[in-house]
C-alpha cells in the first residue's frame, strides 16, 4: 500500500537528510508509487524550498534558500488557486489592501476584478502587471500603488530599506501575506530577510492580516521571523491545522480557514 502525500514527502525528506541525495527510481520503489508521483512530490518540495531537483532525483538545499518565483509558480497550483479565491472573498468594496509578493497571493488578483473602490498596494511585479492589464480591459476599476525599492529579479519583487521607508506613509484595511514556513512556536517565517522585515512592517500597519499559504509551509521554520500567531487575524490553507496547532490557535484567537 502506498503512503499518503504528506507522509510520503516526509519520508522523502528523511531519506534525503540521511543520504544527501535521492533518486527518483529508488524513491518510487521504496514508497510503492509511480515515478510520475515522485516527480510531482519533488516539484512541490522544491517549490517549498526543502530540496533542489537535479537530473534523476534531488539533493539537499542550502539552509535559508528560497526557490525562485518561476519554480514556485508551478507548485501546488490548484491549492493556490483555491486559497487565492478565498483570500479575495475576504476583500470588501472600498478596502485598501496590501498584496504581498508570492505565488499564492498572486492567485487572488484575478478575483479582485469586479470589487469596486479598491486600492491595492503591492511589491509584486506580476501582481501589478496583472492589475494593469485588467485596468486596460476595464475589468478592474480601483487604484494600483506599486511599492518600489531594490529589485529582486529572481523573485519578481521589491524589498529592502527603501521599500520599508515608503511604508511609513500608508495604512491598510487588510494585508495578505506570503510566507515560507509556519509552526505554532515560531509563528510565521521567511527565508529572505528583507522580504520578511517588509511583511512584518505591513502587518503592524494593517487592521487585519491574513496569511495565505498552502500546506507545504506547515512544520517549516525558516530563518527570519515575520509574525507570531497573535498578530494574525486568520490563516488561509487548503488543509486543516495539525493537532499540535489547536491550543496555540485558541490562545492567540487566530482563525484557521480551510478553503473549499
Amino acid at each position: 500500500m502506498s503512503l499518503q502525500g504528506e507522509e510520503r514527502k516526509n519520508k522523502i525528506l528523511h531519506m534525503l537528510e540521511m543520504k544527501g541525495r535521492v533518486e527518483t527510481g529508488t524513491l518510487a520503489k521504496a514508497l510503492k508509487v509511480s515515478t510520475e508521483t515522485i516527480r510531482r512530490d519533488l516539484d512541490e518540495l522544491e517549490g517549498a524550498g526543502k530540496l533542489k531537483k537535479v537530473y534523476g532525483g534531488a539533493v539537499k538545499t542550502l539552509d535559508g534558500e528560497e526557490a525562485p518565483h518561476l519554480v514556485r509558480e508551478v507548485v501546488n497550483v490548484e491549492a493556490k488557486k483555491r486559497i487565492g479565491h478565498q483570500a479575495a472573498a475576504m476583500v470588501n468594496p472600498g478596502d485598501t489592501i496590501f498584496v504581498d509578493e508570492g505565488t499564492t497571493t498572486l492567485k487572488m488578483i484575478s478575483y479582485l476584478q469586479q470589487i469596486r473602490g479598491l486600492t491595492v498596494f503591492t511589491n509584486s511585479f506580476p501582481a501589478a502587471s496583472a492589475l494593469m492589464d485588467y485596468t486596460n480591459k476595464q475589468s478592474f476599476h480601483g487604484k494600483i500603488i506599486f511599492i518600489g525599492g531594490e529589485v529582486n529579479s529572481g523573485h519578481a519583487r521589491t524589498a529592502g530599506s527603501l521599500t520599508e521607508h515608503m511604508m511609513d506613509s500608508f495604512y491598510f484595511t487588510k494585508a495578505f501575506i506570503s510566507i515560507d514556513g509556519m509552526d505554532p512556536e515560531a509563528g510565521f517565517t521567511g527565508y529572505d530577510g528583507s522580504k520578511s522585515m517588509l511583511a512584518a512592517k505591513v502587518i503592524r500597519r494593517t487592521k487585519e492580516a491574513f496569511i495565505v499559504a498552502d500546506s507545504s509551509k506547515i512544520r517549516t521554520r525558516a530563518s527570519y521571523r515575520i509574525a507570531g500567531l497573535h498578530e494574525i487575524h486568520a490563516i488561509l490553507c487548503e488543509n486543516p491545522p495539525p493537532p499540535e496547532w489547536q491550543t496555540a490557535l485558541e490562545a492567540a484567537d487566530t482563525r484557521w480557514i480551510v478553503v473549499p
